[in-house]
């Protein structure tokens, strides 16, 4: 007995377009997903490197802070009286002199200014100035256009929106007990400890950079 067979039908246009349809909304979900991942990717590699960035900058700062040097810097060659001795910071910058290492600079005794500056684009950055101290106790502002001179200012953040900078302790000639300062004015005295307060032009805030320096001001007594 003989076997009929049922015709066979294909996709009809409908299925086909109702296939296509269904696919393309596969693939829409998929690359959406990718294109998802990937921005996901790049916020947290951002985000990686300003943390790494942030952190090498923090212990930069607080290593120089804290071993900021005693010594009588002359202000004016022609008045020797006038001196600036350990810390003299404000609000918005911070100044001492240290030790650079040669291979941060070329060597010696620096003038060392924490504060911010204008860029081009309108935008502040976190800027560290240089200035080198002679033999005699002067500091020379060596200004620089070129940024691979030693001189020439460092940016140590970008899109900076805010500054601050406050001081611990008891200034010179004061009876009042140790509190939280927005002036360090130059004197014979260290503050106790010496923080930074930094946020970004996004909102996004690091934690205060809080250092305590180690300076011994009574050594600087026997410097010139």
């Amino acid at each position: 007995m003989r076997k009929t067979r049922r015709p066979q039908h294909g996709l009809t246009l409908l299925e086909m377009m109702i296939a296509m349809l269904l696919l393309s909304m596969l693939l829409m979900l998929l690359f959406g997903g990718l294109r998802l991942a990937s921005s996901s990717w790049d916020r947290g590699s951002a985000f990686t490197d300003h943390v790494s960035q942030m952190q090498l900058v923090e212990d930069f700062m607080r290593r120089e802070i804290s071993q900021a040097v005693a010594y009588r810097l002359k202000q004016d060659p022609q008045d020797p009286k006038a001196v600036l001795l350990g810390y003299q910071g404000s609000a918005k910058r911070l100044r001492f002199v240290a030790l650079m290492p040669q291979a941060a600079a070329k060597g010696g005794l620096y003038v060392l200014t924490f504060g911010l500056s204008q860029q081009e684009n309108g935008r502040q950055a976190l800027t560290l100035w240089r200035e080198p101290v002679d033999a005699d106790g002067l500091a020379h502002e060596q200004p620089s256009t070129d940024e691979s001179s030693a001189y020439a200012p460092v940016i140590l953040a970008r899109h900076v929106a805010h500054l601050a900078f406050s001081y611990y302790g008891v200034p010179f000639g004061s009876n009042q007990p140790a509190s939280w300062l927005a002036d360090w004015p130059d004197n014979s005295n260290a503050p106790q400890l010496i923080r930074m307060n930094i946020v970004f032009d996004d909102g996004q805030t690091w934690p205060d950079l809080v250092v305590a320096p180690r300076v011994d001001m009574a050594a600087a007594a026997s410097v010139r």
